[in-house]
């Protein structure tokens, strides 16, 4: 029906707006910190600090790295059947296309 057609959209939709924004948290710190060591590598660094960055930098990369797992987690979780469906509906479809 129209109704559950519209609350499918809203769902995926919001799945989808959540996904945006936690890739985007995820993300723009190393974006930032890639900024700052640009704008400072001409200074002369201490070995603290160059460990206090290096640290810095691994965390906000490991961030980086569970955005990109993040969709698995958001999707088979939260989304429930909709996503299960949603995938298997587009897997059949591209069978019947190649078959």
């Amino acid at each position: 029906t129209q109704a559950s057609k519209k609350k499918l959209d809203y769902r995926l939709f919001l799945m989808l707006f959540i996904q945006i924004i936690l890739l985007t948290l995820c993300t723009l710190p190393q974006a930032i910190q890639k900024l700052y060591s640009t704008l400072i590598s001409n200074q002369v660094e201490t070995p603290l600090r160059i460990a206090i960055e290096n640290f810095i930098f691994n965390l906000f990369l490991l961030m980086t790295y569970f955005a990109h797992g993040m969709p698995f987690y958001i999707y088979t979780l939260s989304g429930g059947t909709v996503f299960r469906n949603a995938l298997k509906q587009y897997v059949g479809k591209i069978y019947c296309k190649c078959f």
